[in-house]
């Protein structure tokens, strides 16, 4: 049976895969980092701390760009109708601006 696709949200071994929605995917990718930060951790748990946070980041990138996906914009026509708009890019949104 091929997996679900919230399935694909999984981080570590196998054994201790946990799926993890954004926030708290981004919640621990920040403990990571203040933990690495504090000079505290041996070279080894700096090594595999490393590790998870940078599979952390791949897990956001990845829901990020799930969920761009799946964002539409609505826009009204000049004649009342509404029409779907597939989602665009922060490059594309950032030059359209006009202020």
């Amino acid at each position: 049976m091929p997996p679900k696709q919230n399935e694909k949200n999984l981080i570590g071994d196998p054994p201790k895969a946990v799926k993890l929605s954004f926030e708290e995917a981004m919640k621990e990718l920040e403990v990571i980092v203040q933990q690495m930060a504090s000079g505290e951790l041996p070279l080894e748990k700096l090594v595999e701390s490393h590790e998870q946070a940078m599979r952390l980041v791949k897990l956001c990138e990845e829901l990020l760009a799930d969920a761009r996906e799946r964002i539409r914009f609505i826009e009204n026509n000049s004649d009342g109708s509404v029409k779907i708009k597939a989602a665009v890019t922060i490059e594309e949104t950032s030059s359209e601006e006009n202020f």
